[in-house]
């Protein structure tokens, strides 16, 4: 069964290395399922939610997750810990 959702995440020192590692991945035929950021913007209140990351193939800068998606999964966490 292929893994289709699989997302491979690198953290390189800074931008422009992230951006590099992109490029060697991109060139080696790397698709979409790889995604890089910089260490320095990957903090904690940024990580899942910022355009911090940029995807093999594409020129945006993405967020793992949307606002949405995480708030969803905060109201998803209240009602099972409800369940208990």
């Amino acid at each position: 069964m292929p893994l289709r959702h699989l997302r491979v995440l690198t953290l390189a020192d800074t931008p422009a290395r992230a951006l590099s590692m992109k490029a060697v991945a991109e060139a080696a035929g790397g698709g979409g399922r790889y995604w890089f950021a910089s260490a320095q913007e990957a903090t904690v209140e940024q990580i899942l939610t910022a355009s911090i990351w940029c995807k093999a193939g594409s020129g945006e800068r993405l967020a793992l997750l949307s606002q949405e998606a995480l708030a969803a999964a905060g109201r998803e966490a209240k009602t099972d810990e409800g369940d208990h």
